[in-house]
């Protein structure tokens, strides 16, 4: 656990692998690798070829997350939105959404792309979405359309162990539910209500208190620990389970 922790402690610099000139305060000089910016451009035309609306263009392509900050770890990935204008799209809204989402996941799972052993999440956010983090940078501009601070926040460890420890008890007793062969259904409603739950918890967090605050931190720790993809590798083979027809002997 301390070590997911220590993962939390603020940097003195920008990650020098990311950034040039990382140990500066001019952030008119701190600028991505041009190699690094090369290759995310090309992640970005990559996707962009998986999704069958031509006439999308790409309004910007966002370098966020912990590696365009001082929050940096061995832990990090490369958090690449790529900003369209979903409204140049005559599909209803929730669908689409879903598309994007579907192309998003199977973009990620695969293509296993890493820059600087930095795995590349790609994501799809409409240009009129807001997005709530500490530093941006537009990698189509090249330059920083939001710069990060280096004030350190206050991080209360003993608190954030208690809310990890709630949530994995609960994560612990669907686990338990599913050895005990105890009703499917009723599991999987389980483990959505849990899903949901906690993506609440985290939304709430980022809106108080941004990437620093305690709800934030809980979510990463239960990320970087595998306990979310446990989560929802419990709900498919619940509902797997739930589905099949065993033969009678």
């Amino acid at each position: 656990m301390n070590d997911v922790f220590q993962s939390f402690d603020i940097q003195s610099t920008l990650n020098p692998l990311i950034w040039m000139n990382a140990e500066s305060n001019d952030f008119m000089t701190i600028k991505l690798f041009p190699d690094i910016r090369k290759h995310l451009l090309s992640v970005t035309d990559l996707f962009m070829e998986s999704i069958k609306f031509k006439n999308l263009d790409v309004e910007d392509i966002i370098f966020t997350g912990s590696l365009a900050n001082y929050n940096w770890s061995n832990y990090s990935d490369i958090d690449l939105h790529i900003i369209v204008d979903k409204k140049r799209i005559a599909v209803n809204p929730e669908v689409l959404d879903d598309y994007f989402t579907i192309k998003k996941d199977s973009f990620n799972t695969k293509h296993k792309i890493k820059i600087k052993n930095f795995d590349v999440e790609v994501y799809v956010q409409d240009v009129d979405e807001q997005t709530i983090a500490l530093g941006m940078y537009s990698v189509l501009l090249n330059q920083w359309i939001k710069q990060p601070n280096i004030n350190r926040a206050i991080i209360d460890k003993n608190n954030i162990a208690k809310k990890v420890k709630s949530f994995i008890d609960q994560i612990h007793l669907i686990d338990y539910k599913i050895k005990q062969n105890e009703s499917p259904a009723e599991i999987v409603a389980m483990i959505q209500a849990l899903k949901d739950k906690i993506k609440k918890y985290r939304k709430s967090g980022l809106a108080s208190g941004g990437e620093y605050s305690d709800e934030n931190l809980v979510f990463k720790y239960l990320r970087r620990t595998q306990y979310l993809q446990k989560l929802s590798e419990y709900k498919i083979q619940t509902i797997d389970r739930m589905l099949s027809l065993q033969e009678i002997e």
